[in-house]
């Protein structure tokens, strides 16, 4: 085994075990910062496992913010998916690349409104996130906020000025979405923002259609119908 790859395990392993004081000695004595282990930098790793006082020593050591693993996964991309606030707030007070995508074409955007994350989307926005940025499948943050059931995401990507009626490659829009899971909170919010209840999607199916499929169809049948679903 080389020294180059000793020196990576060794910077991983007290990455790995949260050691702040064995992880800034060894950046002291010249370890890299952007070392690589197991295909990802240990900036990744640490934001992975919510390290945010390791990760503040890795980008103050001069830790690629941007450096994107096989997969396009990146710092932000991991901390995202940790659920890791305070890594978060970190990268993106650092200035990192809120466009980056993955290997699906989803953005951090996309990322935080499948997770219900609505501070981050809600801060997000704010700094310019593209709301109308389409993954693989051309779904939007809007269509997966209400995939998942996170009205309040959803809530908050409609006041930033979301499409309500975008559709993605199936044909399916938002509110067929919310109406085929019965999400009677998320369709009103739809409904409200001028949701259009008439188009089908690829399947030939409507938002009615798919509402009546539900185990909980008599609710979100007669919302539709009082919105003029035939």
């Amino acid at each position: 085994m080389s020294d180059q790859v000793v020196s990576a395990k060794v910077l991983a392993d007290a990455v790995f075990s949260g050691n702040i004081a064995a992880v800034s000695e060894l950046l002291q004595k010249g370890a890299d910062p952007n070392t690589i282990y197991q295909c990802n930098t240990v900036l990744m790793w640490a934001a992975g496992e919510a390290m945010t006082a390791i990760m503040r020593i890795l980008i103050e050591s001069g830790a690629d913010i941007n450096a994107a693993n096989t997969t396009g996964y990146t710092p932000l991309i991991f901390a995202v998916e940790a659920d890791a606030p305070d890594c978060v707030n970190l990268l993106l007070d650092a200035g990192v690349d809120i466009a980056v995508q993955n290997r699906y074409k989803e953005t951090v955007l996309h990322l935080a409104a499948r997770a219900g994350q609505t501070a981050l989307v809600q801060r997000l926005v704010t700094i310019g996130a593209d709301i109308h940025a389409r993954n693989w499948i051309d779904d939007t943050p809007l269509y997966l906020a209400v995939d998942n059931g996170h009205v309040y995401t959803a809530r908050v990507l409609l006041d930033a000025g979301a499409e309500v009626n975008t559709t993605n490659r199936g044909g399916w829009t938002p509110i067929m979405m919310a109406a085929a899971k019965a999400d009677l909170a998320s369709m009103r919010l739809l409904l409200d923002r001028g949701a259009d209840i008439q188009p089908s999607n690829n399947w030939g199916g409507t938002a009615l259609s798919e509402a009546k499929k539900s185990f909980k169809a008599a609710a979100a049948v007669a919302l539709l119908e009082a919105a003029g679903a035939q």
